[in-house]
């Protein structure tokens, strides 16, 4: 921009004022340039090593939720091959057994579908001869699931009636998780090759799929 001025020093004197307060707007506007672009590129690295940090950290979560607790308890009775009423203390909890599902009983079974899963009242009965009424038991106690059941691996005489299931057919690995409670999936793959409980049952239909058909939980 050019100013036009009788005057050579008075048309300088105007011309050196403009630079400088024109310089002093463009310096201004070019820092908050480079502040902000310097802001933009610490953000996305920032954003970058959260998610490299979150990625490491998943892959070095536990198979399953770290025990909450342990309890001691006694059992009540069984409502199928993986869920039960333990006293424990002054309170009943209705554990879910956790890593395993067993065959299903179905109470309010849809059309076309059973009243129970083949292996369903096998399980069960597993269940009541290994730990019967008034059996003492340490429970591993992993939190609730959505329906309010507490979640818990049951020992028996330092032994996991969880994994005990699985190694004998009368429940499979629970599939909830990226990946099942560690020895589970040996314990199902030896079940398999011997066709031991719901192994030996074709079609076979993993409770899961049954659930999802016929409804329950």
């Amino acid at each position: 921009m050019i100013f036009a001025c009788a005057v050579p020093c008075q048309t300088t004197h105007i011309r050196l004022i403009f630079m400088a307060k024109g310089g002093i707007k463009t310096g201004e506007r070019g820092t908050e340039r480079r502040m902000a672009s310097k802001w933009r590129i610490w953000f996305f690295a920032f954003a970058l090593l959260l998610t490299s940090l979150t990625r490491d950290a998943d892959s070095r979560s536990p198979l399953v939720p770290a025990p909450v607790y342990e309890v001691k308890g006694t059992v009540e009775f069984h409502f199928d091959g993986d869920t039960s009423m333990v006293r424990v203390g002054s309170r009943s909890l209705k554990i879910r057994y956790i890593g395993i599902d067993a065959p299903e009983f179905n109470h309010s079974p849809k059309r076309g579908c059973a009243d129970q899963q083949p292996g369903a009242g096998a399980a069960k009965k597993a269940l009541e001869e290994f730990l019967p009424r008034g059996t003492a038991v340490d429970i591993k106690v992993f939190g609730t699931d959505d329906y309010g059941r507490t979640l818990g691996e049951i020992f028996h005489d330092g032994q996991s009636v969880n994994l005990w299931m699985v190694r004998n057919g009368y429940a499979e690995v629970y599939h909830g998780w990226d990946k099942p409670p560690r020895g589970f999936l040996q314990a199902e793959k030896a079940a398999k090759a011997e066709g031991a409980g719901v192994w030996g049952t074709t079609p076979h239909e993993s409770p899961k799929k049954f659930r999802r058909r016929c409804g329950g939980r």
